[in-house]
């Protein structure tokens, strides 16, 4: 009877044993696929994150940048409205701001360029262009600053604002396209990209404005009365 008892029990812990294995094994398959995908997409929104971050920093030194050409072009444009060769004080300030804009704008340019967004080749082509302009200007500023107001080109100084307005304006499409598509995926960090383009062009037209303001003082003029009418606007 004993016999007979243990040997039914043995075929009974046989049989749990066969339902058993195979669901705690398809268990442990659900288990390890569920931590998978949850790996997977931890991992996914830590590279977004990471992508998010990288572009980030290289989009806020080309901002710091695009600045840095905003006071470069007041600087100078006030030596060339000025009525004496430009003296040390004036030609220091022009190189500094040159030099933040080599550190800055240029790195970060660098790092934009290596991003996929809309129009790219198009919109970094035209950049090269005004850039090439904005870089023949400079030369000829540099000249022209050695020189007494009366001995300097003047189309030269007409000019100087518009093409360095021109360059920071490309610049600034540039930034918009890879801004927006970066954000595009995340509402929050879209409308985080409309108040940074707000706040440039805020930045931009109080800088125009300031320099309207100015050229005239150095050149020791009235202001000219299309520069009021767009200092109001």
């Amino acid at each position: 009877m004993n016999t007979l008892v243990q040997s039914k029990t043995m075929r009974s812990a046989h049989s749990i044993r066969l339902v058993l294995i195979p669901t705690l094994g398809a268990m442990a398959l659900l288990l390890l696929t569920t931590l998978g995908y949850v790996s997977l997409g931890a991992w996914t929104a830590h590279r977004a994150a990471t992508d998010q971050m990288e572009f980030d920093a290289g989009a806020n030194r080309l901002i710091a940048g695009l600045f840095e050409i905003l006071m470069e072009r007041l600087a100078t444009n006030n030596g060339l409205q000025a009525a004496e060769p430009a003296d040390s004080a004036v030609l220091a300030e022009i190189e500094r701001r040159r030099k933040a804009v080599r550190e800055n704008f240029t790195l970060g340019l660098a790092m934009i360029e290596q991003r996929d967004f809309p129009d790219k080749q198009s919109l970094l082509g035209n950049l090269k262009v005004v850039m090439q302009k904005a870089n023949d200007h400079r030369d000829r500023a540099d000249a022209a600053l050695k020189l007494a107001r009366e001995s300097r080109d003047q189309m030269l100084r007409t000019n100087y604002i518009p093409v360095f307005t021109d360059l920071v304006n490309a610049a600034l499409k540039v930034w918009y396209s890879a801004l927006y598509s970066t954000a595009k995926t995340d509402p929050a960090l879209a409308r985080l990209a409309t108040i940074k383009e707000l706040g440039f062009n805020m930045r931009d037209i109080a800088g125009l404005e300031r320099s309207n303001i100015a050229q005239s003082i150095s050149a020791g003029t009235p202001i000219a009365a299309d520069k009021v009418v767009a200092n109001a606007a």
